[in-house]
């Protein structure tokens, strides 16, 4: 079994979408977090007999090159969560990430964990100065 850790909603979204990603997305370079392009996602798919895909990374240190603590604490706000998820199969894979494909729905089967180590007090600071429109509410913690 092939473990991937990747950041995730309820529905086993990943943070990056239309209209979403700039909320988050801290002013810096990212230029060398490329994402996979669309024809190779759809060849990927057409490849694989597990019908769920998703991207993630290997490692915990590689997902950190994706999200900083501040965009992590972000995103947690919002009901994003950092979970160890196991997949099927690898379909594509570079240095930054991997594009998986697994049988069961991504919002099924995974364990949650902590990308970075929680200081509450830096989240509440920083929630306050993204001024996050919902309730502050980061593991369970309401602020």
């Amino acid at each position: 079994m092939i473990h991937i850790y990747r950041i995730q909603d309820m529905d086993g979204r990943g943070p990056f979408k239309k209209e979403f990603t700039d909320k988050w997305l801290a002013d810096r370079d990212v230029s060398h977090l490329k994402s996979f392009h669309p024809i190779q996602i759809f060849g990927a798919k057409n490849r694989t007999k597990a019908p769920f895909i998703g991207c993630g990374c290997t490692s915990i240190e590689q997902l950190k090159k994706w999200f900083t603590l501040e965009e992590y604490y972000f995103l947690l706000s919002q009901g994003y969560e950092s979970v160890i998820i196991s997949v099927d199969e690898i379909l594509l894979s570079d240095k930054n990430q991997v594009l998986f494909a697994r049988h069961r729905p991504l919002r099924r089967g995974f364990k949650k964990f902590n990308l970075y180590e929680r200081d509450i007090e830096k989240e509440k600071l920083l929630l306050k100065k993204n001024k996050c429109k919902l309730p502050g509410v980061v593991m369970g913690i309401i602020y």
